[in-house]
C-alpha cells in the first residue's frame, strides 16, 4: 500500500473509532451506525491493496502477496458492496486460473510465476485448493445487476471438478491437505499435529504433507495416502456454493448436486452429543469432532430447523462461541483455548459474514443484525485486521486484511449504534 493510502485509512480509522467519520469515496453521508463512513474506510483498504495490472486484490500486500482462491470471492462480496465493478473484475482474474481438467488453485503467483516452484514443483500455480466461495460471489453480483455470464462457466467447470474428481463413495467430497479447509491451525487437526499442538512443528508437517500429494495429469492434487478427509466446512461450502451458482444462472445438476452433498453432511458427519459436524477421516474412518466454529457451517446447508438452532444457541448469548466481536474461531471450552491464538479461538471476519449470512437467510433477523454489529465492531477497533482477539478487539495477524471490509456488506437493519 501507498504511503498515501495508508495514511488516508489510519485516518479514517481513528475517526470511525471517535465515531466523528465523515463522508468518503462511495459511502454517501454516515448513518447511525457508523456503517457508510466504515464504507469509505473499507473502498480505502481495497484500493490500497488493488493490483491495476492483475485486476486482483492480495490479502495483504506483506504477508499475502498473491491471489488467494476465498480471499478474491470475499473482496468481490466487498466491491458489490461498494457499487464497484472490479468485484467482476477480480472473480475474472480468479476464474482465468481454472485448469484444463476444471481444478482451481488456491493461489496464482502473478507478479513472479516462477516463485511459485519451491513449494509447489510448477511455476504459477498451487497444486492445492480452497473452499469455492466463487458460487456465493458470483451470486452477490448477479443480483446486484452486474454482467456475470462470462464468470459461470469457468465457475462450473471448476465445480464440477469437486463433484466428480474429490466425491467419495459416501456422496462428500475429499480435502487433501489441511491448507484446503482454509482453517488449518484449529485442534481439529490434532491427529497429525501431534499434542501439545506447537505452530512451527505443525508447520513442518504441512509442508511435508506436500510432498505426498498425487497429482492428475494437469498438475491437480487429486488424493493424497497420508491426509484424505471429508471435512465437515469444506463439504458445507462445496454445497452451499453450488447451490449459489445454480441460483445465479448456473446449470441444473449444480442444484442437484448441492442438495445430495446437503443430505449426506447431515447423515455422516452429524454429532448429536456435540451439536456439531465432524471431520470424517477417510483412510481410518474415524471421526474428529471439536469445538470449532467453521464446522458448524453446515448451518448454511441443513435441512434440519433443531440443528440450526443449536447453532445458532452457540454463536449467540452466553453460548460457548459467543464474543462481543463476532464468533470464536474455536470454543472456549476446548483445551488451550486462546482468545488471541490463531485458529485457537480468536474471531474471523469471513467467517462472521457467513454466520451473519445463515441467520439472515434462516429468519433469523435479530441474530443476524446483532452478528454484523459484533463484526462491524471488530473491523474499526482492530483497523482491517485478519483476524482480532475475541475479548478485546485488538487486532492480529496482517492489517489491512481485504476480506475484513466484509461487515461493510452486511448492515444491520435498521442501524444501530456502535457500541
Amino acid at each position: 500500500m501507498s504511503g498515501e493510502a495508508g495514511g488516508d485509512l489510519a485516518a479514517r480509522s481513528h475517526d470511525l473509532q471517535e465515531g466523528t467519520a465523515g463522508t468518503a469515496g462511495t459511502a454517501g453521508s454516515e448513518g447511525s451506525d457508523g456503517s457508510e463512513g466504515a464504507a469509505g474506510a473499507a473502498g480505502a483498504v481495497l484500493e490500497g491493496l488493488w493490483e491495476s495490472k492483475w485486476l486482483y486484490c492480495p490479502p495483504n500486500r506483506q504477508v499475502y502477496p498473491w491471489q488467494w482462491l476465498w480471499d478474491s470471492c470475499f473482496h468481490a462480496v466487498s466491491w458489490c458492496a461498494l457499487n464497484d465493478q472490479r468485484g467482476v473484475a477480480e472473480l475474472r482474474t480468479l476464474l482465468g486460473s481454472v485448469q484444463l481438467d476444471g481444478f482451481l488453485p488456491h493461489m496464482t503467483y502473478h507478479s513472479d510465476p516462477g516463485a511459485a516452484r519451491g513449494l509447489w514443483g510448477r511455476p504459477l500455480w498451487s497444486t492445492i485448493t480452497q473452499p469455492p466461495m466463487y458460487g456465493h460471489a458470483i451470486r452477490v453480483l448477479a443480483e446486484s445487476g452486474w454482467p456475470v455470464d462470462e464468470l459461470i462457466e469457468p465457475a462450473e467447470r471448476a465445480m464440477r471438478f469437486l463433484f466428480e474428481r474429490r466425491l467419495e463413495p459416501n456422496g462428500l467430497v475429499r480435502i487433501v491437505h489441511p491448507w484446503e479447509s482454509g482453517a488449518d491451525d484449529n485442534p481439529r487437526w490434532g491427529a497429525w499435529s501431534g499434542t501439545p499442538f506447537e505452530r512451527r512443528r505443525w508447520m513442518s508437517v504441512k509442508l511435508s504433507l506436500v510432498s505426498s500429494l498425487e497429482l492428475g495429469e494437469a498438475g491437480s492434487a487429486l488424493t493424497n495416502p497420508r491426509f484424505s478427509v471429508a471435512a465437515a466446512s469444506f463439504n458445507a461450502l462445496a454445497s452451499f456454493n453450488a447451490a449459489e451458482l445454480h441460483a445465479a444462472g448456473g446449470p441444473a445438476w449444480l442444484g442437484q448436486a448441492a442438495e445430495s452433498l446437503a443430505e449426506a453432511i447431515d447423515e455422516f458427519l452429524w454429532d448429536e452429543g456435540r451439536g456439531t459436524w465432524a471431520d470424517l477421516d477417510l483412510t481410518s474412518g474415524d471421526r474428529a469432532c471439536h469445538g470449532v466454529l467453521d464446522a458448524l457451517l453446515a448451518v448454511l446447508v441443513t435441512r434440519s430447523e433443531e440443528r440450526a438452532e443449536r447453532v445458532f444457541a452457540a454463536i449467540s448469548g452466553d453460548g460457548h462461541l459467543a464474543s462481543p466481536f463476532g464468533p470464536c474461531g474455536t470454543s472456549r471450552e476446548e483445551a488451550g483455548f486462546d482468545p488471541s491464538g490463531y485458529g485457537r479461538g480468536s474471531v474471523w471476519p469471513h467467517l462472521t459474514y457467513l454466520f451473519v449470512l445463515a441467520a439472515r437467510r434462516r429468519g433469523r433477523d435479530v441474530l443476524g443484525d446483532e452478528l454484523a454489529m459484533s463484526s462491524m465492531r471488530a473491523m474499526i477497533r482492530s483497523g482491517f485486521a485478519e483476524h482480532v482477539d475475541a475479548v478485546t478487539g485488538q487486532g492480529l495477524g496482517a492489517r489491512p486484511q481485504g476480506w475484513a471490509t466484509l461487515p461493510i456488506a452486511q448492515p444491520p437493519h435498521p442501524p444501530q449504534e456502535l457500541a
